[in-house]
């Protein structure tokens, strides 16, 4: 989809085809979360010399600290940009709504929207500070920088062609993925002192455990790999671009970019680029790298002190008891997030999946990777910890409490907004980081008054993070994130006052654990890996504590023993160590990354404020961003040119597109206008209005023969939709209108004039609840829809259009991929006398046959506008269709994916990237009854594969089908999809 929107874009633009419905295209600005949190702010516009930030009213002084970054980010960049002319000189439009996105991004320039970057003044995860990435907007922003200059980045045609026709695509998306994000990581290291993914530990040790464990193929670049975890486009490009520059130098890079910038047929021929800038093709490249990453990073073997006791999945959190008992959400490719709880016996008791379906769901969107806090009281009974899920329209920070003597979850508070944390040991405060902008507080949620008190806060830029209550209840354990680096502090539990800095090596230090009152251990760098270390309260030694092959982290000390979560190849492991005699040997240095060595410490550029002014959404209301001339010529039939043009204010509480053309044959004008509002977001409101004018021939057999005969069709549509999205629940309201006239064109044939309508509101709701993994897809998943339309006066009755639907999927045992779906569906035309069968099922909208073998009469179902048909799908009736007003159907599927991720970096040197990433195979068995007598069955099976090509996932397959009814006959078809 994603795709043919794109190509369709530059096609209308560069002249080459479409009608009046073609070029522009109200395209909204933001996902309704975004516009949500715009529309509920004051918004302001900041103009400086060289960007737009758009930020609300109450974070100026953020967005200012924000800015000043951004400029820094930017001019260093910009040294290296190797294309100076109007596009790079464009004043870079960054946004910063006030939700928490946990996220950031920039938008390159397609369909009209142009180049955004969008980064949220405030996080509430902490998984930014695990990959080395303080949780502010400056920081984390600096790498949406580097996207911005690369997007930026256009030359020759297409530099023209955006000139004239505005924002199509730009050629710099034929880089892929492991490029765009490989470079940003590489800069965000580089350009603030080594803070940034590259310069964590974190970070370069599971890469290091996957390269030494597995390795890394062509595929584990790619970010549709489900084998890397953090996406094969971060981890393994982060480092592919790294050695890149190490071995070539930094302007190789914005060679290959400018290359990129003047290319039409951007995905193509990228292998060779690379090729002219390097001397190697892009293939040959790779499997430099991945030689030397295997010689950087050979195979390590734990020491004879640390013992592996369970195999974890990809992402994975550890918590420990005072008595012994365990707690673990993990996550992988076949694993859902799921708690797994441990007594000190060592026996599971308590398993349970985090996902819930059924309406009233504790948990919708909970990941082991947005865990944090996950903590028990003192005596082993009760387990807390914040889980990031989906709230009614933003993401929500949910205090979860899970009772080991009932075994029952309960979410105490559901929205703590912060990350965690630990419980009191006696239960009473759970202490958590709380966002207040760009800089984290402690406080403490009482549990008994269910209100949240701020203990202390440190000033911006400054990050109280992972709070860690000692076992008195008197003491907290915090890493502290400033821009100088991550430390180790302790302050008072009840005042927040600092009573000292814990003693390590230099560099990071994080995940701080209580072993008694005076003792801490915690995750500090040695020999360039993350190794556990320990220092006693007010002194000023500490020790290293394990030699962990690649990572250890997350340390918990148990019955005078130390369980770490350890890496192993792309998954955690959970170790024990024990404590050794004597301090352990100085640890050899592991390389570490270009970026690192090369790093610079940031230097805020200072900000000259051109205006700051309320924002207003006519600001570049009425500016067409994309605009151009649409053709469209048909042998001996008809001919048509017109104009397009879309646009929009900057902040998307307005998009509008209109167009105009002339069909020479029919003389008949065509027009279109397309609205959207998001001035009532998370409620969007869109309007369609069209009218279209067109000749055409239809083919009629008499008796003398067959007869072609011309006729104008003029169709007029309106259509009004509202929609609104409550967690994971969307209802729909709206109205169409739908008018067809047809008359004849040439008066010597008789083709009496008539006027077919629609007209008629229409309503719907879907309810949607998933539990998925990469490996299967949805596992486990309630889907339920009901909707209704009214359609006074399209027939000589006034009906209505009622249908409602449930799918069931459900996994399977012995296996942990292969899942059964079942569907029922039930539609129903109330009010449509039975003569009229305007109800099609199975066949596709243009089917003319009908399960007796007879044509269809033209005075049904084709005496419809051509919008509007009423038809539901019949597997195995794919060519075969029935007619009636009302039908009950259900279908059980087999599903086994058998999952490859095998792939090219490039193809065959002109094309790009090639992965086949899975084999489905299906059996089916489907069925319907018109509630009539009569009946239709059907069973098979398919094969399909499942591709990405570049940015395109497609699927190639073969279905073969028998039908049990009407016809009986086998089928043959072509499967496939995205």
């Amino acid at each position: 989809m994603y795709l043919r929107r794109v190509l369709r874009a530059v096609l209308c633009c560069l002249s080459l085809a479409l009608a009046a419905s073609g070029c522009a295209i109200a395209t909204p600005r933001f996902a309704p979360p975004i516009q949500a949190s715009l529309a509920q702010e004051n918004m302001r516009r900041l103009e400086t010399e060289d960007m737009r930030v758009y930020y609300a009213e109450r974070d100026r002084e953020v967005a200012l600290r924000a800015a000043a970054r951004f400029e820094a980010c930017v001019a260093e960049l910009e040294k290296h940009a190797r294309v100076k002319n109007r596009a790079s000189r464009e004043k870079l439009v960054v946004v910063l709504p006030r939700l928490p996105l946990n996220n950031a991004y920039v938008q390159p320039a397609v369909l009209g929207l142009e180049h955004i970057s969008v980064v949220p003044p405030f996080m509430t995860s902490d998984v930014f500070a695990l990959l080395g990435l303080p949780p502010e907007p400056a920081t984390v922003g600096c790498h949406e920088m580097a996207h911005y200059i690369q997007v930026r980045q256009l030359s020759g045609i297409p530099n023209v062609l955006e000139a004239i026709f505005g924002y199509t695509v730009t050629p710099q998306l034929g880089l892929e993925s492991w490029f765009w994000e490989g470079v940003a990581t590489f800069y965000e290291t580089r350009m603030q002192g080594g803070v940034g993914r590259l310069g964590s530990t974190f970070w370069n040790g599971q890469f290091a455990a996957g390269v030494a464990d597995e390795g890394i193929g062509e595929s584990e670049v790619n970010d549709a790999t489900r084998r890397v975890p953090w996406g094969g486009n971060y981890l393994v490009g982060s480092h592919f671009v790294d050695w890149l520059v190490q071995e070539f130098g930094e302007d190789k890079l914005w060679d290959v970019v400018e290359r990129q910038s003047d290319e039409l047929a951007i995905p193509l021929g990228v292998s060779g680029r690379f090729r002219n800038a390097y001397g190697r093709s892009l293939s040959a490249l790779y499997k430099d790298f991945v030689r030397a990453m295997t010689k950087r990073h050979p195979k390590r073997h734990r020491p004879k002190e640390q013992t592996k006791l369970r195999t974890l999945d990809q992402y994975a959190r550890y918590a420990v008891a005072r008595d012994g008992t365990e707690a673990i959400v993990e996550q992988g490719i076949d694993t859902p997030a799921r708690l797994h709880v441990i007594a000190p016996n060592g026996e599971e008791i308590l398993e349970r999946n985090l996902t819930d379906l059924l309406p009233g769901r504790d948990l919708l969107t909970p990941s082991a990777l947005t865990t944090s806090g996950l903590s028990f009281t003192a005596d082993g009974k009760h387990l807390y910890w914040i889980a990031l899920d989906q709230g009614r329209t933003f993401q929500v920070s949910r205090l979860v409490h899970v009772d080991l003597v009932t075994k029952e979850l309960s979410i105490v508070e559901p929205d703590l907004r912060g990350a965690g944390g630990s419980i009191a040991p006696d239960g009473s405060r759970f202490y958590y980081s709380r966002v207040r902008g760009d800089r984290w507080e402690l406080a403490a949620y009482d549990l008994a008054t269910k209100a949240s008190l701020g203990l202390a806060e440190w000033g911006p830029r400054t990050f109280a993070m992972g709070p860690r209550v000692s076992p008195d209840g008197t003491k907290i354990a915090l890493t502290f994130v400033t821009p100088e680096g991550m430390e180790v502090r302790v302050v008072d539990a009840a005042t927040g006052r600092p009573l000292t800095t814990v003693a390590g090596p230099p560099g990071p230090k994080l995940e701080p654990s209580w072993v008694d009152d005076t003792t801490l251990l915690y995750v500090a760098e040695a020999g360039g890996r993350a190794q556990i270390h320990r220092a006693s309260l007010g002194e000023a030694k500490w020790v290293r504590v394990s030699d962990a092959p690649y990572l250890a982290f997350a340390p918990a000390a148990r019955s005078g023993r130390i369980r770490v979560l350890n890496r192993e190849g792309w998954h955690w492991t959970l170790d024990e160590i024990e404590l050794p005699a004597s301090p352990l040997a100085t640890l050899a240095p592991r390389p570490v990354s270009h970026a690192r060595t090369t790093a610079h410490a940031p230097v805020d550029q200072k900000i000259d404020v051109v205006s700051d002014e309320p924002y207003s959404s006519t600001d570049h209301l009425f500016v067409p961003t994309l605009r151009g001339p649409s053709l469209v010529a048909i042998a001996r039939l008809t001919s048509a040119i017109g104009m397009g043009f879309s646009g929009g204010d900057r902040l998307g509480f307005h998009r509008w597109a209109i167009e105009g053309s002339w069909d020479f044959a029919a003389k008949e004008p065509s027009a279109s206008f397309t609205y959207l509002n998001g001035h009532l977001a998370p409620v969007t409101v869109a309007l369609a209005l069209q009218r279209l004018g067109t000749k055409e021939n239809v083919l009629f057999t008499t008796p003398t023969g067959e007869v072609e005969r011309s006729y104008i069709r003029k169709e007029t549509v309106g259509a009004l939709a509202i929609a609104r999205t409550f967690w994971t629940t969307t209802v729909t309201s709206g109205f169409r209108y739908d008018q067809l006239d047809d008359a004849t064109a040439l008066p010597t044939i008789d083709l009496a004039p008539r006027t077919r309508r629609a007209a008629g509101p229409h309503a719907s709701v879907t309810y949607a609840a998933a539990e998925s993994t990469p490996g299967a897809g949805a596992r486990r998943a309630l889907i339920m829809s009901a909707s209704g339309s009214a359609f006074p006066g399209l027939t000589s009755n006034a009906f209505g259009d009622a249908r409602a639907a449930i799918t069931i999927v459900r996994p399977l045992p012995l296996y942990r991929r292969h899942t059964i779906t079942f569907g029922a569906r039930g539609r129903a035309l109330p009010g449509e006398p039975e003569g009229r069968p305007l109800l099609q099922v199975g066949g596709n909208p243009g089917s003319t046959t009908l399960g007796t073998g007879l044509e269809k009469d033209e005075s049904e179902v084709g005496g419809l506008p051509p919008t509007l048909r009423f038809q539901e799908g019949l597997r195995g009736f794919e060519d075969l269709g029935l007619f009636g007003n009302k039908v009950l159907l259900g279908d059980v599927t087999y599903r086994l994916p058998i999952l490859f991720d095998a792939g090219t970096i490039s193809t065959i040197t002109i094309l790009p990237s090639l992965m086949l990433r899975q084999i489905d195979l299906e059996l089916f068995g489907s069925g319907a009854t018109l509630l009539d007598g009569r009946t239709a069955a059907a069973a098979g099976s398919a094969l399909i594969g499942r591709f990405k090509l570049w940015i395109v996932p497609f699927g190639l397959g073969i279905q073969v089908a028998r039908r049990l009814t009407q016809d009986e006959e086998f089928t043959f078809s072509f499967a496939g999809g995205s």
